[in-house]
């Protein structure tokens, strides 16, 4: 099912691909890549909120081989005012750029925002967002999460892994 999936939405059958990543998760119901790219797929297809949920599956894939707890407590809406958020980077540079769009909203609510992501952007988002503290990390390695969730969990109320961040906006 995993091979169909993937030739159907190669070809952009999309619907026969959701289908066939439905099936994995059918038969594996804690299946995390399924899980995503089925959101995908329904993000494509325009189910934004079933969508976006099953999209979440990205953030989990860190916490899965991380197998560690995390203390602190993901953002979830919550009055920002003089709040302390670690945003940290889980997919790619494209994600970055792209969810960066968000930033003057995410700023507006009047958090203190520390945002982790790859070195090579370091500089970049340091020039356009002054007002945010820019460190450097590379979602490469469960070590690397681990590391940067001790260092913050005292630091930060909140995190929110960078691709959840249009779930709240």
């Amino acid at each position: 099912y995993r091979v169909r999936a993937s030739m159907h939405g190669v070809k952009g059958e999309h619907e026969k691909a959701l289908e066939c990543w439905n099936k994995v998760l059918e038969l594996k119901p804690g299946d995390i890549q399924a899980r995503m790219l089925s959101g995908m797929i329904k993000l494509l297809l325009s189910d934004c909120r079933e969508g976006f949920e099953d999209y979440a599956a990205v953030r989990d894939r860190v916490f899965y081989q991380c197998k560690f707890r995390m203390n602190m407590r993901e953002w979830q809406g919550e009055k920002l005012k003089g709040r302390r958020l670690l945003l940290w980077c889980n997919e790619g540079i494209g994600d970055a750029l792209m969810f960066s769009g968000l930033f003057p909203w995410l700023l507006a609510q009047g958090a203190e925002v520390t945002l982790a992501l790859y070195t090579k952007l370091v500089p970049l988002f340091a020039r356009s967002f002054s007002n945010v503290a820019v460190i450097p990390y590379t979602p490469d390695t469960p070590q690397a999460a681990e590391r940067l969730f001790a260092e913050y969990e005292k630091k930060c109320d909140f995190q929110l892994a960078l691709s959840q961040l249009m779930r709240e906006a």
